[in-house]
């Protein structure tokens, strides 16, 4: 809560375990620039934790993630497309996210980020270690 104060968000990172993905994401951004939170799967821990700090900063300049968004410069020599997080997947990814918004009532977005062709995890052609290493948390809603 204190960083959330100080800085307007707090990073958080998940190391990966067997089943899962390591990942990072960020608390506080809906609160404080009501935009949505950010949450991002299976690179190296320093790049989760630096894609999570940069997307935090452009967003506290001014910048909006929107679902379907493609952004350069979040993951280096990647591109990342943003997609909505389906509620579902809050709790197992957004924990303390979670916790602090005191519920899942608040909007998520899941940065997926190209493999080395630039393709995405739901391309034909995506690299098999690039669709494995994150999976789509992405849920169209429903109509």
């Amino acid at each position: 809560m204190a960083d959330v104060a100080q800085h307007g968000f707090h990073l958080a990172a998940v190391p990966g375990a067997p089943g899962r993905a390591a990942h990072a994401f960020s608390v506080g951004l809906f609160r404080s620039w009501d935009h949505p939170e950010i949450v991002i799967l299976g690179l190296a821990d320093a790049d989760l934790r630096e894609a999570i700090v940069r997307a935090a900063e452009l967003v506290r300049d001014g910048e909006r993630f929107e679902h379907g968004d493609l952004a350069e410069g979040l993951v280096e020599r990647r591109a990342v497309a943003f997609r909505r997080v389906g509620p579902r997947h809050y709790p197992a990814n957004l924990g303390h996210a979670v916790w602090y918004h005191g519920g899942t009532r608040f909007p998520a977005l899941q940065a997926v980020w190209a493999d080395e062709a630039g393709r995405f995890p739901w391309d034909r052609w995506c690299a098999r270690e690039s669709r494995d290493a994150q999976p789509v948390l992405y849920e169209p809603e429903p109509a």
